[in-house]
């Protein structure tokens, strides 16, 4: 088991359902097969970059058996529009929060789906709400509706 997150390369829209549009990336993802039929797509030079970022001050598990990263090649998690990136639970605090910090920078959206938080550039994290979820806070009295 691992923490992930997903990398998303656009900004994800704010009245978007958040993991709807993460599995729809996903699953599009999942639909491109190389010859041999395993899902794979070449990332994108923006998301090159992100990795080769990230590696330099975490290395991947394949140059370094005590890297964070919860499998390797590394780069085998990145795609065109997304990726998927799990760390091991005993490094979490130490890595996610310069993975967010990074892509951020580079305009970049991170998924928390395990805190239920998103991270967009710009902007605090948020809590992900459920579809139909609203964030309007409700006098006490009216918590039974």
């Amino acid at each position: 088991m691992s923490y992930t997150v997903d990398v998303v390369a656009a900004v994800v829209p704010r009245d978007a359902d958040v993991y709807a549009y993460r599995d729809e990336l996903l699953d599009a993802k999942a639909g491109r097969r190389d010859a041999s039929g395993a899902v794979f797509e070449h990332p994108s030079p923006e998301f090159v970059e992100l990795h080769r970022r990230l590696t330099v001050k975490f290395p991947c598990i394949c140059d370094d058996p005590d890297g964070p990263w919860s499998d390797g090649p590394l780069i085998n998690n990145f795609g065109k529009e997304i990726a998927t990136l799990g760390m091991s639970y005993s490094r979490v605090e130490e890595v996610l929060p310069f993975l967010v910090q990074v892509a951020l920078a580079m305009g970049f959206s991170v998924i928390d789906g395990q805190d239920d938080k998103i991270y967009r550039p710009g902007r605090q994290p948020e809590k992900i709400r459920a579809a139909g979820e609203t964030s309007e806070r409700r006098p006490w009295w009216q918590f039974w509706k």
